[in-house]
């Protein structure tokens, strides 16, 4: 005689809340833009008081390379598309003050990121 299977409540989906979303997208953007970012602070700390600016084209080419070394295809447009750059949140939680400028319509400067530290 086999055993009937047991009932299993109704277990509802629910929405996530705009914490646990940020938190998930964090854990997406790929460690090597992390490593950029920080071999770029290391690079440009020369004070007591840190305080480094980096260029978003910097970061892209520094994650570039790694990723394509590590034998990942990566565009330019990725960066983009699935908010790589975002990461203003994971250098504030380790005690930075992050800042993010870009020219806005009609100038031309290279988008940039401040680091305070």
């Amino acid at each position: 005689m086999t055993k009937p299977p047991e009932f299993e409540p109704y277990k509802p989906v629910i929405p996530l809340t705009p914490k646990q979303v940020k938190e998930m997208h964090q854990k997406t953007i790929p460690e090597e833009i992390i490593l950029a970012v920080n071999h770029l602070l290391v690079k440009g700390c020369s004070e007591s008081r840190i305080r480094v600016i980096i260029e978003q084209n910097e970061v892209i080419e520094q994650a570039t390379t790694t990723m394509r070394n590590n034998g990942k295809t990566v565009e330019r447009n990725d960066f983009f598309d699935k908010h790589w750059l975002d990461f203003e949140p994971i250098f504030r939680k380790a005690g930075w003050k992050v800042t993010f400028n870009k020219p806005g319509y009609n100038e031309s400067y290279p988008a940039y990121w401040t680091f305070e530290g």
